[in-house]
């Protein structure tokens, strides 16, 4: 245990800091300097004295007694100095507004150097009052914590090729060690001590079980998985018995299946992709007259137009249309998720009975999956990242109703996603990465409520202040398909239910 814990150090109103002259772990105002091995080492090999300067509030010049050096071990009790039992400092100077007390290393260390926990106390008696005889002490308190943390057994180790989780012994409350660190070598290379080892990670305090991701580590070579504590002061401790084990390739679903539709699925998509904008592009040019004649007769109305702006924020249950298939709901489940998102629209065509624009937004959500080994399975051993992206058309209702709105939208859809494990994205054995892009369509209907008309007064603050025309509680059907246009068998387009809030500018 830690000499923390001795003795509380007196304080004075006439002293308002007190400023350690040597290399420390930490310094706390309530508690004193904070010493650990290290640190008490370089004390010890030092030969220059160590001073500790005790600065005086504007009225306490001229009250100093005597200043003192005393240790307690750390279950001493309060000690009263005077020359029985402290030791007396000669070497004191004083300018007026500090008192420095300066301490030969040895003298300090009382002769005991690095061996034991204890506390050192420098201690300065000053006078309350210039006309009395009443004393107020100071205490300079240094806490040698030079005992490091003892051993702690690890029960059992779980690793894969992507992570390891270690659970450890139970330890008492008492046990000084600030935190555990866990780290690894090959079976049979012996560790004389953490340097030797790969660090995983740590754990605090009493903790049992310790997981770490982001790992690599080689299937079928066992390893020597070691713990070793660390205390307050920084004081490392002896390893534990290394504990071996063989880790296993955990299989998620990108491994075992993925890599099937990574070789053509981000091919395809792009070649799908050129080939429509290439017919788009044919389509403009043969029809460039009808386009800008189009575009100039939508302009014209667009000028006088009310509103030109929508933005909706949405929440609601995203599920893909590859939750369907057997392998990838045995990975991942066969249960909706959440996704949130949101876009915006420039309605550059608008009349009173409804307007048309650009519409863009992106969506979010991820969800996570098991990976097997054997018969073993490892509940967080996948996850899928989506990031549903679209660009087309919506067709918003104009302000012929006071309480309703309708809304449709449909356009092109990407879809960037991530297969990933606990160490990072997940790649088969053939090399493919288990990112990239689907593309697709996607199409919703809403209906909405018109919030402004149940508070014509709210409704005119929020036009004159933000410009905000309407505000929309909606609820919206989504459907969409995103598997590269029917040439990739993952297919991330879903049947959405969505809730929000939009508005319009």
């Amino acid at each position: 245990a830690t000499a923390a814990h001795a003795l509380t150090p007196k304080k004075s109103t006439l002293v308002r800091a007190i400023e350690y002259g040597l290399s420390t772990h930490a310094i706390d105002p309530d508690t004193g300097a904070l010493l650990g091995r290290a640190e008490c080492a370089a004390l010890e090999a030092r030969t220059a004295d160590v001073t500790f300067v005790f600065g005086l509030t504007a009225d306490a010049p001229g009250r100093l007694v005597d200043a003192w050096l005393f240790e307690l071990s750390p279950t001493a009790g309060a000690i009263a100095c005077d020359e029985s039992e402290c030791l007396p400092l000669e070497d004191v100077a004083t300018d007026g507004q500090d008192i420095t007390v300066s301490v030969d290393p040895q003298t300090l260390l009382q002769g005991s150097g690095c061996e034991s926990d204890r506390d050192v106390f420098v201690r300065i008696d000053l006078l309350k009052q210039l006309d009395e005889d009443d004393i107020t002490s100071a205490d300079a308190r240094l806490r040698l914590d030079v005992t490091p943390p003892g051993a702690r057994a690890i029960e059992t180790v779980d690793a894969t090729d992507n992570f390891v989780e270690v659970t450890l012994e139970a330890v008492s409350a008492s046990e000084d060690a600030e935190r555990w660190h866990v780290g690894w070598i090959v079976a049979g290379a012996a560790a004389d001590g953490p340097d030797q080892l790969t660090r995983l990670g740590s754990v605090t305090g009493a903790a049992r079980t310790a997981t770490f991701d982001d790992v690599e580590l080689a299937a079928g070579v066992p390893i020597d998985v070691y713990v070793w504590g660390e205390d307050a002061a920084g004081n490392e401790g002896a390893l534990s018995a290394p504990f071996e084990v063989e880790p296993v390739d955990a299989i998620d679903f990108w491994e075992a299946h993925g890599h099937d539709d990574a070789s053509c699925a981000s091919a395809s998509g792009s070649t799908s992709l050129l080939g429509l904008l290439v017919v788009l592009a044919v389509v403009l040019v043969r029809r460039r007259r009808v386009l800008i004649a189009s575009v100039v007769s939508l302009l014209v109305p667009a000028a006088a137009a009310a509103e030109v702006g929508v933005v909706n924020a949405r929440i609601g249950t995203y599920s893909p249309v590859v939750l369907r298939e057997p392998e990838f709901s045995r990975y991942f489940g066969e249960q909706s998720r959440w996704m949130v998102g949101a876009d915006g629209s420039w309605m550059f065509a608008q009349s009173s009975l409804g307007g048309l624009g650009v519409d863009g937004g992106v969506s979010y959500t991820r969800m996570r999956g098991a990976s097997f080994a054997g018969e073993r399975t490892y509940a967080d051993g996948s996850s899928l990242t989506l990031f549903p992206a679209r660009l087309g058309l919506r067709a918003l209702s104009g302000t012929w109703s006071r309480w309703f709105a309708l809304s449709i939208q449909a356009g092109l859809l990407a879809v960037p996603f991530r297969f990933g494990n606990p160490g990072g994205t997940s790649v088969s054995s053939d090399g493919a990465v288990g990112r990239g892009v689907q593309w697709g369509w996607a199409t919703s209907a809403q209906l909405a409520i018109n919030l402004t008309g149940f508070d014509r007064e709210s409704a005119a603050k929020l036009e004159s202040g933000y410009a905000i025309r309407r505000t929309l509680l909606f609820v919206e059907g989504d459907y969409s398909r995103a598997d590269d246009f029917g040439r990739s068998s993952i297919d991330f387009g879903a049947t959405q239910l969505n809730v929000g809030l939009g508005f319009t500018f």
